[in-house]
């Protein structure tokens, strides 16, 4: 691995690198390494764990970087007196770091780079605040994260497609919040996705189609956005999908009648969009299917009889 970019200035410490036993990732980086003799081993094999007093440094950069003194709740927040694994939404196992819950905690500035020391970090939720800024590319050196909640805030930018090298990760949340871009196709790499929600945001572009390659997905949800194209039907390879949530977008063509293979399939919507044709009566056979959302489109013919005694999607009532 390597030091995230942003660390490699003048002002950065050499010794947290050499801490972390991360190579250099450029010449200048490695001249300032070269400045201090505790750099010596910059470019050994990283510890599986890092040290304590790393973690805490990377605690209280998100302190700082997010106001920590206007939180909601500090308790234990930079009082050195108090073990790190004891402050508020600080998790731990074996005494590394493993977890952060400060949803809603009124978080209110940008999240920091070096979150990416807090190498074994498994779960990361900081929904529900005032969040701003992007969302760090860096994040991709937790390498063992699983759940990544950053819904319900004011997040701009773009996902970043580095977030594909997560292939751990089982949710990926960051609906609610004023992203742009496309929905990174690269995200369909991460095999073990389950939660895949970025409704509410800015994205435009298509629905990728490379997403039915998420095997275990169990939900997707893209409501809300500015994506155009067709629903893919490709995704009705997808054979543990339970919720399909397309609404509110630019989508046009038809609906795929392919989505009848989705055995799981308990709520479906692409409601307000350009869509036409008919509601394929093969969406009949879905026989776990609770909800249905197909209104305000340019459809024609009728719904199947089967299909009217389903409820709309929540996020269309």
């Amino acid at each position: 691995g390597t030091v995230p970019q942003q660390l490699c200035s003048a002002t950065a410490e050499c010794d947290l690198e050499s801490n972390l036993g991360l190579a250099c990732p450029d010449s200048d980086c490695q001249q300032h390494c070269q400045l201090n003799s505790t750099c010596a081993t910059a470019n050994s094999t990283a510890s599986s764990t890092p040290p304590v007093d790393l973690e805490e440094t990377a605690l209280m950069e998100l302190f700082n970087a997010t106001n920590g003194p206007g939180w909601t709740n500090t308790a234990g927040w930079g009082d050195s007196d108090v073990p790190v694994c004891t402050w508020f939404g600080v998790e731990c196992f074996g005494g590394t770091i493993n977890a952060i819950n400060l949803q809603a905690n009124n978080l209110e500035g940008t999240i920091p780079v070096e979150l990416a020391y807090l190498t074994r970090m498994q779960k990361l939720f900081m929904g529900q605040n005032p969040l701003s800024g992007t969302v760090p590319a860096d994040l991709s050196s937790l390498t063992q994260l699983e759940s990544l909640d950053l819904s319900q805030n004011s997040l701009s930018g773009t996902v970043p497609a580095q977030l594909a090298s997560l292939t751990t990760l089982v949710q990926l949340v960051t609906d609610q919040n004023f992203l742009s871009g496309t929905a990174p196709s690269e995200l369909s790499s991460l095999a073990q996705l389950r939660h895949l929600t970025m409704g509410q945001n800015s994205l435009s572009g298509t629905v990728p189609a490379q997403l039915s390659r998420l095997a275990q997905l169990a939900m997707l949800i893209l409501d809300q956005n500015f994506l155009s194209g067709t629903a893919p039907s490709e995704l009705s390879s997808l054979a543990q999908l339970r919720h399909l949530t397309m609404g509110q977008n630019s989508l046009s063509g038809t609906v795929p009648a392919q989505l009848s293979r989705l055995a799981q399939l308990k709520s479906l919507s692409v409601s307000q969009n350009s869509l036409s044709g008919t509601v394929p009566a093969q969406l009949s056979s879905l026989a776990q299917l609770k909800s249905l959302s197909v209104s305000q489109n340019l459809l024609s013919g009728t719904v199947p009889a089967c299909l009217l005694y389903t409820s709309p999607s929540p996020r269309d009532s």
